[in-house]
Protein backbone atom coordinates (compact mmCIF):
# COMPACT_ATOMS: atom_id res chain seq x y z
CA UNK A 1 0.00 0.00 0.00
CA UNK A 2 1.21 3.53 -0.77
CA UNK A 3 1.70 5.20 2.67
CA UNK A 4 1.29 8.74 0.80
CA UNK A 5 -2.24 7.77 -0.44
CA UNK A 6 -5.18 6.88 1.50
CA UNK A 7 -6.66 3.81 0.51
CA UNK A 8 -9.77 1.63 0.73
CA UNK A 9 -9.18 -2.10 1.77
CA UNK A 10 -12.11 -3.67 0.82
CA UNK A 11 -15.93 -2.77 -0.56
CA UNK A 12 -18.07 -5.27 0.42
CA UNK A 13 -22.25 -5.45 -0.78
CA UNK A 14 -23.80 -7.30 2.12
CA UNK A 15 -26.25 -9.32 1.05
CA UNK A 16 -28.05 -10.47 4.68
CA UNK A 17 -27.70 -9.83 8.18
CA UNK A 18 -26.66 -13.54 9.16
CA UNK A 19 -22.95 -13.67 10.28
CA UNK A 20 -20.09 -15.30 7.43
CA UNK A 21 -19.08 -18.63 8.27
CA UNK A 22 -16.97 -19.44 5.44
CA UNK A 23 -15.38 -18.06 2.18
CA UNK A 24 -15.41 -19.00 -1.82
CA UNK A 25 -14.61 -17.66 -4.84
CA UNK A 26 -17.32 -15.41 -6.57
CA UNK A 27 -18.40 -16.95 -9.72
CA UNK A 28 -18.82 -14.21 -12.53
CA UNK A 29 -21.55 -14.54 -15.22
CA UNK A 30 -20.50 -17.07 -18.04
CA UNK A 31 -17.60 -18.75 -15.77
CA UNK A 32 -17.95 -21.67 -13.43
CA UNK A 33 -15.79 -22.58 -10.12
CA UNK A 34 -14.58 -25.45 -11.78
CA UNK A 35 -11.64 -23.28 -13.68
CA UNK A 36 -10.12 -22.46 -10.55
CA UNK A 37 -7.17 -24.22 -9.22
CA UNK A 38 -6.97 -24.72 -5.50
CA UNK A 39 -6.58 -21.29 -4.16
CA UNK A 40 -7.27 -19.27 -7.28
CA UNK A 41 -9.83 -16.52 -7.15
CA UNK A 42 -11.27 -14.26 -9.96
CA UNK A 43 -10.80 -10.89 -10.27
CA UNK A 44 -11.32 -7.57 -12.22
CA UNK A 45 -8.95 -5.05 -13.56
CA UNK A 46 -9.15 -1.02 -13.10
CA UNK A 47 -7.42 1.45 -14.53
CA UNK A 48 -8.74 4.23 -13.08
CA UNK A 49 -8.24 3.49 -9.43
CA UNK A 50 -11.84 3.20 -8.50
CA UNK A 51 -14.57 0.23 -7.98
CA UNK A 52 -17.90 -0.38 -7.28
CA UNK A 53 -21.61 -2.16 -7.00
CA UNK A 54 -24.39 -1.46 -9.07
CA UNK A 55 -28.01 -3.27 -9.64
CA UNK A 56 -28.16 -4.21 -13.44
CA UNK A 57 -30.69 -1.72 -13.28
CA UNK A 58 -28.68 1.21 -12.23
CA UNK A 59 -26.34 0.43 -14.77
CA UNK A 60 -28.53 1.25 -17.38
CA UNK A 61 -28.95 4.31 -16.52
CA UNK A 62 -25.45 4.83 -16.29
CA UNK A 63 -24.52 2.98 -19.25
CA UNK A 64 -27.47 5.63 -21.48
CA UNK A 65 -25.47 8.48 -19.71
CA UNK A 66 -21.99 7.94 -20.83
CA UNK A 67 -22.07 9.93 -23.85
CA UNK A 68 -22.27 13.59 -21.82
CA UNK A 69 -20.49 12.59 -18.50
CA UNK A 70 -20.36 16.30 -17.24
CA UNK A 71 -23.93 15.56 -16.42
CA UNK A 72 -26.60 12.84 -14.96
CA UNK A 73 -25.49 10.02 -12.65
CA UNK A 74 -21.70 9.98 -13.91
CA UNK A 75 -20.77 13.37 -12.50
CA UNK A 76 -23.15 12.88 -9.65
CA UNK A 77 -21.67 10.35 -8.08
CA UNK A 78 -18.16 12.67 -8.93
CA UNK A 79 -19.50 14.75 -6.73
CA UNK A 80 -19.97 12.36 -4.31
CA UNK A 81 -17.05 10.86 -4.38
CA UNK A 82 -15.13 14.49 -4.21
CA UNK A 83 -17.31 15.42 -0.77
CA UNK A 84 -16.04 12.49 1.07
CA UNK A 85 -12.46 13.07 0.08
CA UNK A 86 -12.18 10.91 -3.18
CA UNK A 87 -13.08 7.58 -1.16
CA UNK A 88 -16.71 6.66 -1.67
CA UNK A 89 -19.98 7.77 -3.90
CA UNK A 90 -23.37 6.62 -3.35
CA UNK A 91 -25.98 7.77 -5.50
CA UNK A 92 -29.32 6.28 -6.34
CA UNK A 93 -30.25 6.85 -9.96
CA UNK A 94 -33.78 5.41 -10.07
CA UNK A 95 -35.99 6.53 -7.51
CA UNK A 96 -39.17 4.19 -8.82
CA UNK A 97 -36.69 1.03 -8.34
CA UNK A 98 -34.43 2.75 -5.85
CA UNK A 99 -31.63 1.35 -7.88
CA UNK A 100 -28.04 2.52 -7.00
CA UNK A 101 -24.59 2.55 -7.56
CA UNK A 102 -21.51 2.59 -5.49
CA UNK A 103 -18.17 3.84 -6.14
CA UNK A 104 -14.91 3.71 -4.36
CA UNK A 105 -11.40 4.12 -4.58
CA UNK A 106 -9.08 1.19 -4.76
CA UNK A 107 -6.15 2.81 -3.94
CA UNK A 108 -4.38 1.95 -6.78
CA UNK A 109 -4.86 0.46 -10.64
CA UNK A 110 -4.69 -3.52 -10.75
CA UNK A 111 -6.35 -6.40 -10.42
CA UNK A 112 -8.89 -7.35 -7.61
CA UNK A 113 -10.34 -10.44 -6.29
CA UNK A 114 -13.72 -11.00 -5.64
CA UNK A 115 -15.25 -13.41 -2.81
CA UNK A 116 -19.09 -14.73 -1.49
CA UNK A 117 -19.20 -14.48 2.18
CA UNK A 118 -21.34 -17.29 3.26
CA UNK A 119 -23.59 -18.14 6.55
CA UNK A 120 -23.82 -21.28 8.14
CA UNK A 121 -26.65 -22.56 6.04
CA UNK A 122 -24.39 -21.74 2.63
CA UNK A 123 -26.31 -18.83 1.76
CA UNK A 124 -25.00 -15.59 0.70
CA UNK A 125 -24.06 -12.96 2.86
CA UNK A 126 -21.57 -10.77 1.64
CA UNK A 127 -20.11 -10.17 -1.76
CA UNK A 128 -16.55 -8.32 -1.17
CA UNK A 129 -13.92 -7.47 -3.00
CA UNK A 130 -10.59 -7.08 -1.71
CA UNK A 131 -8.23 -4.28 -2.71
CA UNK A 132 -5.06 -5.92 -1.41
CA UNK A 133 -4.28 -3.20 0.84
CA UNK A 134 -3.64 -5.45 3.22
CA UNK A 135 -2.46 -9.00 3.99
CA UNK A 136 -5.98 -10.67 4.20
CA UNK A 137 -7.26 -14.27 4.89
CA UNK A 138 -10.69 -15.51 4.17
CA UNK A 139 -10.95 -19.25 5.50
CA UNK A 140 -8.02 -20.19 4.37
CA UNK A 141 -8.13 -18.21 1.07
CA UNK A 142 -4.82 -16.08 1.50
CA UNK A 143 -4.89 -12.66 -0.74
Amino acid sequence: MRDDYEAVAWEELLLSNTAVTHWQPAVPVGHAAKELKPGELFSWGTDGGGAGFAAPEAMRFMDASLPDLNHGPHASLSEREEANDWLWGLITVDGATRANVFATSTGADGGFPVLLGLDSQNRSAVLLSDFNNLQMSYSGIRI
